[in-house]
């Protein structure tokens, strides 16, 4: 949609708010507007004020969940999450998202109890399966993480993420070539998306080969130079070469970009 029509359509939600102003409906409509324009205080505001009006609806809840989630409020939350599914057993969203919670602050029980249930509400939807997958590779199930990862793919074939997140785990097994296919898919579908090229150069890297690695993390840096990991992972290309100079100034880079220090030391001892 373009401003506009957004303007637009907030003009005619605050009407409809000023009609009927105990409508938790209407608020969590201009609330969802407000996300989308990126205006979360505001967007967090009206989600409050529709559970304060109805707080047995579950949907409202759950868009109040999602935000805290996006603003890396992770306790309210989960709070909300629980919530939604006090009200609403059944809730996919719900599932997943209170399991992507716990496997981000490694809950790996929790997350996969939440996981296997959101999946069996809906077992359609490819991204369920890329976060159960991630949770089965943390926790040292690689086979079953695979089978997840492929699953994802068979139901979402031009899901480009899936292929960069199947692709990472078969470089972690060694399996450059098989990694590098999948990174390769990922590109063609996404070609503005830096990770996919972030992908191939890791992969490069595995194949012996670190001078194409740097022209794919050119690439990338290209498209963000703000994220410090493709000039981490140059760094390593040039260490690679023996160009230690240029290793270092990219170590630099990364650094100051905000990349762990000890992840660069590290390196760097190696």
């Amino acid at each position: 949609a373009t401003w506009n029509e957004l303007d637009l359509a907030l003009e005619e939600m605050n009407r409809a708010i000023a009609s009927e102003p105990d409508k938790a409906g209407a608020y969590l409509a201009r609330g969802t507007l407000y996300v989308h324009t990126d205006e979360l205080g505001l967007a967090m505001a009206d989600f409050d004020h529709a559970v304060e009006i109805d707080p047995s609806d579950a949907q409202v809840h759950l868009h109040r969940a999602e935000l805290c989630s996006q603003l890396d409020l992770y306790s309210e939350a989960m709070r909300s999450y629980d919530t939604v599914i006090r009200l609403d057993s059944r809730n996919f969203d719900a599932y997943l998202g209170r399991g992507a919670i716990h496997a981000d602050d490694g809950s790996f029980r929790q997350a996969l109890t939440d996981l296997n249930r959101a999946i069996k509400i809906d077992p359609d939807d490819a991204h369920a399966y890329l976060v159960r997958g991630g949770v089965r590779e943390a926790t040292g199930k690689q086979r079953q993480a695979l089978s997840d990862y492929n699953r994802a793919i068979r139901l979402a074939p031009d899901y480009a993420f899936a292929y960069f997140v199947r692709g990472q785990a078969l470089l972690g097994r060694g399996k450059s070539a098989a990694a590098l296919a999948d990174f390769e898919t990922a590109v063609s579908l996404e070609p503005n998306n830096p990770g996919g090229y972030m992908g191939r150069g890791c992969a490069y890297i595995e194949q012996g080969n670190p001078a194409q690695a740097i022209k794919e993390f050119n690439t990338a840096i290209r498209m963000d130079p703000g994220n410090p990991t493709p000039y981490f992972q140059r760094a390593t290309a040039y260490l690679h070469l023996g160009n230690d100079a240029q290793a270092e100034a990219d170590f630099g880079t990364a650094q100051a970009l905000g990349l762990d220090m000890e992840a660069i030391d590290a390196m760097m001892r190696e």
